[in-house]
């Protein structure tokens, strides 16, 4: 089963501490973190995400 989202891995880590927090975010959860920083910050010019891309099946690239 072929999953249809981008999966990225989040490593955040302190210095002096001896342990790293791990977690992992879709494409999506960034689409809704920009929305929710457009709204809460209206004064702040938030960047633009790149556009989503197409799936996988529909980026392979054709034989040759």
């Amino acid at each position: 089963m072929k999953a249809d989202f981008v999966l990225f891995q989040i490593v955040s880590e302190e210095p002096g501490k001896l342990y790293k927090m791990r977690t992992y975010r879709t494409d999506e959860d960034f689409y809704e973190l920009r929305k929710l920083m457009v709204i809460a910050l209206p004064y702040v010019m938030v960047p633009p995400l790149p556009i989503k891309s197409l799936k996988a099946q529909d980026r392979k690239i054709p034989k040759r």
